[in-house]
């Protein structure tokens, strides 16, 4: 008996980290596909007389990216495989999170520094990752936005060095004054 569930817990084990690679290439794919229709202007195009923007064409059920997955993508791919050159083998053996987490302070390193951070992180576990990131504070907390168990209405928590700021003013931006 035990050694069915055994069985079964290796089995899926090797599926869900195949099926984590796979889902690897495909932001990859779809970075650069989604590069090539933003820069070349594609999305005019497409659909019935084509999209007028990029964040249209985005929008339209067959798609239904929102248009921070699809920069997200894109960004990763532009820095990773086209600025670094890295391998895209290099690229699939870090996770999503970690890449995206990375590009801030990768970005503030010349290319040649970033490719070694890279190449003394990618085998880290989280944790390890998390602690080298708080170490040489390479990352800038982001604010966590959720739910108050009170009211049910947004919380957000932030450190105030971290949010735009004029004049000792923070830009938050309220919704409801923008549709207006």
């Amino acid at each position: 008996m035990k050694s069915l569930q055994t069985n079964k817990a290796f089995k899926l084990y090797s599926q869900l980290q195949q099926l984590i690679k796979q889902q690897s290439q495909l932001f990859l794919i779809m970075g650069k596909t989604l590069k090539e229709i933003r820069d070349e202007k594609l999305y005019l195009h497409l659909g019935n007389g084509g999209f007028d923007t990029f964040p249209n064409f985005l929008n339209n059920p067959e798609i239904g990216l929102r248009q921070s997955t699809a920069y997200l993508y894109i960004r990763i791919y532009e820095y990773y495989i086209e600025r670094l050159q890295l391998k895209e083998q290099e690229v699939l053996n870090i996770p999503l999170n970690r890449l995206m987490r990375l590009l801030p302070a990768l970005k503030q390193q010349t290319d040649d520094e970033a490719k070694e951070f890279i190449s003394t992180v990618a085998p880290l576990t989280n944790y390890d990752y998390d602690q080298i990131m708080k170490e040489k504070k390479l990352e800038t907390p982001r604010p966590l936005i959720y739910r108050c168990k009170d009211c049910g209405k947004w919380k957000i928590e932030y450190y105030e060095d971290t949010i735009c700021q004029d004049n000792d003013e923070f830009h938050v931006v309220n919704m409801t004054l923008k549709e207006a």
